[in-house]
């Protein structure tokens, strides 16, 4: 029998075990909210190809980030344990307030662009 994966094994497992109806779901697409877009696709592919070259590199001890549009590695001592801020007027914060995207503080509305409201 071929399974879709740990979940699917472990639910064909419980099946014989319990009463209850058993259910598992492959996360994919839902833990992004919706349909893989070509974005989504070309990205992921972009960050496995990266994280191809940093293995063929010998950079272990790095993940793989987007930082400036193009992909790159950084070391993990760098990331981990740090917050990373993102600045208040922020274009993506300014998009995602006027899509009526909550931050937990309404003033955050007053430090955005005028052009990233239009947008």
């Amino acid at each position: 029998m071929r399974y879709g994966g740990a979940g699917a094994r472990l639910a064909s497992v419980l099946k014989g075990e319990v009463e209850n109806e058993i259910r598992s779901v492959s996360l994919g697409h839902i833990q992004r909210g919706g349909e893989t877009s070509p974005y989504d696709r070309i990205l992921s592919a972009r960050y496995g190809i990266a994280a191809a070259r940093l293995i063929e590199q010998n950079r272990f001890g790095e993940m793989v980030c987007l930082r400036d549009g193009k992909m790159d590695g950084v070391s993990l001592e760098e990331v981990v344990g740090a917050n990373k801020y993102v600045s208040r007027d922020h274009e993506l914060v300014c998009v995602a307030r006027k899509l009526g995207i909550s931050f937990g503080c309404e003033e955050i509305e007053s430090y955005c662009f005028e052009e990233a409201l239009t947008i």
